[in-house]
C-alpha cells in the first residue's frame, strides 16, 4: 500500500463546488491540500444548478442601492423550513463575504440579480450564463488547477474513491482510496465533500433506510451521489441525525450535502451553491487551523498562480484524469483540433447515423464528428445523455449546458473529423416565436387565470396556459403557481434558455399581451421549419387542454380519448395487472425471507426488521379480515373459525397458542420496537417533503398497539363461559372438499363426526358490539389503523425491489386493500348494532350448538 507524508496537508474527498471551495481555501490559509475525486471529472451536482447564488449585503446590491443584509436574509431563510437556525445564521451571515470572494478571486461576473420565490429581496446572483452553477463551479476548479500546476500546495486526484477513514484514538488522520486496482493512503485532516445519497437506489442505501417512499422517483444527482462520505464517518464513529453531522472528531470536517442539516424540508431558491461555498470555506479554513494553528497565514491565489484567472474559460492539464496521471501530458487547445478522417470533404451525415451503438457512438457537436465510444462510461451525465444522440446532430442540445471549449478539455481526442469539409455544426432551431394574434391578450385577462385548475403566465410578451404542463414541470407545480396570472419574464428568463418553450410547450403559447381579445390558434415553432398550427378541435382548445404531437396529428397528451385509442383501456388494465403481479412476487418473497432466513436475528434494529414485519402484519390483518366474514353465515361458521386457531396449539411447542400466533405476536413486537427506535433516531422534529410529520406513524402505532392489545385479551382471553360452550362438529384436517365446495370451511354436518365445545365467540362479539362507546371507540380504531397502513405502505413499496415503472400503481393497489380492509372490519360492529343474532340463538338449541 502506497504511503505519502506530505507536510501540512488536508484532504478534501468530493471535487464539487463544496469540495473545491475547501480546498481553495485551505491553500489561502497557508496549507497544502490533496482532492480526490471518484469521477472521472470535477464538478459534482453543483454544475447543474441554473438559479444562482444568494448573497445579502453584497457589494452588487449595494452599487444597486438595494437594502438587503443578513438578518432579513435569515429570515426569509428560516420561514423557507431551515432545520437548523444557528446553521442558517451562519449560512447568511457569511453569505456576502464569499458571494464577493467569488467575484474578486475567481473573477466571475454574478453582476445579475433576481428575487426567487421566498426571498423578500433580489439577492440571487449570476452572470449572463445559462447554468451560473457550471460557471462558478468550474473557475473554482481551474485555480486549483492552476495552483496544482504552478505550485506544490495542491494536488488532484481523480478516478479515485475513498473507502476507508483512518482512525488514531479518537482522531481522524488520514484515508484509503483506491486507484487503478490498487489502494494508497493520504494524511492529514479529512474534509468530507463526497455529496448527498440520492442516486443511490440499493436496497441498503441510505436513501432507502431514511427516504424508502422517494426510491421509484427519478433523480438529476450524479451517478457519484451513493453517501460514501457520511457512510464512511458513521464507520469512525461520526454521529448523523437525520443526516445532520455533529463534529465531535477532531479531524474530520464536513461540507456541502454531506453537512446537511441548514435547510429543513424546503430549500430556498439559490442557497444550495452558497451552501457550498460557505460550508466548504468554513471547513477548509477549520482544517487549516487544525493542522497548522499559529503558522496560519494568508496566501492570495493570484499570487500563487501568476495572475489567477482572466474569466474566460481556459483550458488545462486536468482533462479527466490527475495531475498524477497527466503533468507531463499536453493537451489539446480549446478548438480541439480535428484528428484526420473523413477525407477532404469531411463525414456525412449518413456516415455519422451508422454509428449508433454503445460500442459504436458518434455525434456531431458545431460541425465537428466525435467518436465518444470509449468516452461513454466517463461522461459526468451518465451514458444515456450521449447515447440519445448517437448518430445525430446534438449542437443544440450540447451548446445549451457545456462551455465552449468542453470537448478541447475535457475530449480532444474524441474527434475525428469534420462535417462535408468543416461545414456548419447543424441548425440551432430558434425560439418558439408568437404566432398571429387577434389583438393580444390584456395582463387583466391573465390575471383571472391564477388557479392549479387555470393557470396562465406571460413570458416575453407571450401568454402561456400552462394548465396541464403544472405536472411536468422539472421544478414543481409551486415554482409555476407563484407566478400564476402574472408577468414571470425576468424569473424566467434567469434559469431558463431562450428557446425553451418553442422545444418543450410550444402549444402552452396561447397569445401574446396586448389591449384586445385573446387570440384563437396561435402558430408556434420549436425547431425550423415551425410547429404546425392547432386545429379546429370542436371547442376544445377553449378548455385549456394539453395537446401534443401523435403520429402526425394533434392529440390530448394525457387526456387519451378511447374512441381515439380503444387500446388504451385495455393498457391500462394490463399495466395494473402487471403490477399487481409484482406486488403478489414481492410480498411473497419477503414473507418467504422472514420465515426462513436466519439473518433476520441480526436485523431487529434495521430497516428490513420494520419492512418485513409490516408485510407479515399487514398478511396476517388481510386474512384475519376473510376469517371474521364468517359471523355473516353465523355461529357454526364463526365459532368453527375461532376453533381452527386452537386445533393448531399442537405447533406452538406446548403453549397455549400456535406456532402462527406466536410469530404474529413476535412480529409485533419487532415492529413497534423498531419504529419507535428509528423514529427517536430520525429525531421528533422531522418533517417529510409531503408535509406530513413522521410522528404520525408513531402516534398511530401507538394508538393501534393500544387498542389491539385490549381487543386482543377481549377476544382472546374474554369470559365465554356466561354463554356456555358452543358445540360443532369439526372438519377434517387434510381432507374437506365437501366443507370446501359448500364453503363451510371450519365445520361439517356429517354426522360421525363428535361435536366438541368450544368458545363462543359468536355470542361474546354481540356483547361487545352491542355496547355503542365500544363500537365507536372500534371503528376510529380501524380508521387510525388505515392512515397507519397507507402511510407505512408508501414507505415499503420503494423497498420491495419492483420495478419502477409499477411502483406507483402497487402503492395505489395497497392503498385500495388498506381501505377494503378497513371497511371490512368496520363492517362487524356495524352489523351487530343493527341486528340480533340468527332466529332461535337465545333459545335453547339442539347439539350441535351452544347447550344451556
Amino acid at each position: 500500500m502506497a504511503t505519502s507524508f506530505p507536510t501540512n496537508q488536508a484532504i478534501v474527498v468530493g471535487g464539487g463546488l463544496g469540495g473545491m471551495s475547501a480546498a481553495n481555501t485551505v491553500v489561502e490559509n497557508g496549507g497544502r491540500v490533496v482532492l480526490l475525486d471518484k469521477s472521472s471529472f470535477c464538478g459534482g451536482n453543483s454544475t447543474k444548478a441554473t438559479s444562482g447564488i444568494n448573497g445579502a449585503g453584497t457589494k452588487t446590491q449595494k452599487a444597486k442601492g438595494i437594502p438587503d443584509n443578513a438578518d432579513i436574509f435569515t429570515q426569509d431563510t428560516l420561514k423557507g423550513g431551515a432545520k437548523k437556525p444557528e446553521l442558517a445564521k451562519l449560512l447568511c451571515v457569511n453569505s456576502a463575504s464569499d458571494v464577493d470572494w467569488l467575484v474578486e478571486k475567481f473573477n466571475l461576473d454574478l453582476s445579475l440579480l433576481a428575487r426567487l420565490g421566498g426571498h423578500s429581496q433580489p439577492r440571487t446572483h449570476r452572470g449572463k450564463e445559462r447554468f451560473p452553477g457550471m460557471t462558478i463551479t468550474y473557475a473554482l476548479i481551474q485555480m486549483l488547477e492552476k495552483v496544482a500546476e504552478k505550485t506544490d500546495l495542491a494536488r488532484i486526484v481523480t478516478k479515485a474513491k475513498v473507502v476507508k477513514l483512518i482512525q488514531e484514538g479518537k482522531a481522524c488522520v488520514g484515508c484509503v482510496y483506491e486507484k487503478g486496482g490498487q489502494n494508497f493512503q493520504e494524511f492529514g485532516p479529512v474534509i468530507l465533500a463526497s455529496g448527498g445519497f440520492g442516486a443511490d437506489f440499493t436496497s441498503n442505501s441510505l436513501l432507502a433506510q431514511y427516504r424508502p417512499d422517494l426510491l421509484h422517483l427519478p433523480t438529476t444527482n450524479g451517478e457519484h451521489c451513493t453517501g460514501d462520505g457520511i457512510k464512511m464517518g458513521e464507520a469512525i464513529g461520526a454521529k448523523s441525525i437525520d443526516l445532520e453531522w455533529v463534529q465531535a472528531i477532531p479531524g474530520l470536517y464536513a461540507a456541502g450535502e454531506v453537512a446537511g442539516g441548514v435547510h429543513g424540508n424546503n430549500r430556498l431558491g439559490g442557497n444550495s451553491l452558497l451552501d457550498c461555498v460557505v460550508f466548504g470555506r468554513v471547513a477548509g479554513k477549520a482544517a487549516a487551523k487544525y493542522m497548522l494553528g499559529a503558522d496560519m497565514k494568508d496566501v492570495d491565489l493570484k499570487d500563487v498562480t501568476g495572475g489567477g484567472l482572466t474569466g474566460a474559460v481556459e483550458s488545462s492539464k486536468l482533462a479527466g484524469g490527475s495531475y498524477e496521471d497527466k503533468m507531463n501530458t499536453a493537451t489539446a487547445g480549446a478548438a480541439g483540433a480535428p484528428a484526420g478522417g473523413g477525407g477532404g470533404g469531411g463525414y456525412s451525415m449518413e456516415e455519422v447515423a451508422k454509428h449508433t451503438s454503445k460500442s459504436d457512438c458518434w455525434v456531431v457537436v458545431s460541425g465537428q464528428v466525435l467518436d465518444v465510444t470509449s468516452f461513454l462510461s466517463e461522461h459526468p451525465g451518465g451514458e444515456l445523455a450521449i447515447l440519445t444522440f448517437a448518430g445525430k446532430d446534438a449542437t443544440e442540445e450540447f451548446n445549451m449546458i457545456h462551455p465552449p471549449d468542453v470537448i478541447g478539455k475535457y475530449a480532444p481526442d474524441s474527434v475525428i473529423g469534420m462535417i462535408g469539409g468543416g461545414g456548419g455544426g447543424g441548425a440551432v432551431a430558434g425560439g418558439g416565436g408568437g404566432g398571429a394574434v387577434a389583438g393580444g391578450i390584456p395582463m387583466e385577462e391573465v390575471a383571472k387565470h391564477s388557479s392549479k385548475t387555470d393557470c396562465w403566465v406571460v413570458v416575453s410578451g407571450q401568454v402561456l396556459d400552462v394548465t396541464s404542463f403544472l405536472g411536468d414541470h422539472p421544478g414543481g407545480e409551486l415554482a409555476i403557481l407563484t407566478f400564476a396570472g402574472k408577468d414571470a419574464t425576468e424569473e424566467f428568463n434567469m434559469i431558463h434558455p431562450p428557446d425553451v418553450i418553442g422545444k418543450y410547450a410550444p402549444d402552452a403559447v396561447i397569445g401574446v399581451v396586448g389591449s384586445g381579445a385573446p387570440a384563437g390558434a396561435v402558430a408556434t415553432g420549436a425547431k425550423a421549419g415551425g410547429a404546425p398550427a392547432r386545429k379546429d378541435l370542436g371547442g376544445k382548445l377553449a378548455n385549456h387542454h394539453a395537446w401534443g404531437h401523435l403520429d402526425g396529428d394533434l392529440q390530448p397528451n394525457w387526456r387519451v380519448d378511447l374512441e381515439d385509442n380503444p387500446g388504451a383501456l385495455l393498457i391500462n388494465v394490463k399495466s395494473y395487472f402487471n403490477a399487481t403481479w409484482f406486488l403478489l412476487l414481492s410480498v411473497l418473497y419477503e414473507v418467504c425471507a422472514t420465515i426462513f432466513t436466519a439473518k433476520n436475528i441480526k436485523i431487529s434494529n434495521d430497516r428490513l426488521g420494520l419492512t418485513r414485519s409490516a408485510i407479515l402484519l399487514i398478511l396476517f390483518i388481510v386474512i384475519h379480515a376473510v376469517g371474521n366474514l364468517h359471523v355473516f353465515k353465523g355461529p357454526d361458521d364463526f365459532n368453527g373459525y375461532g376453533y381452527f386457531y386452537v386445533r393448531l396449539y399442537w405447533t406452538g411447542f406446548g403453549l397455549p397458542a400456535n406456532i402462527v400466533e406466536e410469530y404474529i405476536l413476535l412480529s409485533v413486537l419487532l415492529h413497534v420496537f423498531v419504529g419507535l427506535k428509528r423514529t427517536w433516531d430520525m429525531k421528533l422534529a422531522l418533517v417529510n417533503t409531503q408535509g406530513i410529520n413522521v410522528l404520525n406513524l408513531a402516534i398511530s402505532g401507538l394508538m393501534l398497539l393500544t387498542f389491539m392489545t385490549i381487543h386482543l385479551f377481549q377476544f382472546r382471553f374474554g369470559d365465554t363461559d356466561q354463554f356456555g360452550p358452543y358445540y360443532v362438529r369439526p372438519p377434517p384436517y387434510l381432507i374437506n372438499f365437501w366443507g370446501i365446495l359448500s364453503l363451510n370451511l371450519f365445520w361439517t354436518q356429517d354426522s360421525s363426526i363428535e361435536p366438541v365445545g368450544v368458545r363462543d365467540i359468536y355470542a361474546l362479539e354481540f356483547q361487545i358490539f352491542k355496547n355503542p362507546l365500544w363500537s365507536l371507540f372500534y371503528i376510529f380504531s380501524v380508521g387510525v389503523f388505515m392512515v397507519h397502513a397507507c402511510l407505512g405502505w408508501k414507505k415499503v413499496t420503494p423497498v420491495l425491489g419492483i420495478p419502477r415503472g409499477h411502483i406507483q400503481k402497487v402503492e395505489m393497489i395497497g392503498y385500495a386493500i388498506m381501505i377494503v380492509m378497513g371497511l371490512v372490519y368496520i363492517s362487524f360492529p356495524l352489523y351487530v348494532m343493527a341486528t340480533k343474532p340468527f332466529s332461535g340463538y337465545e333459545d335453547s338449541i339442539q347439539i350441535p350448538g351452544r347447550v344451556e
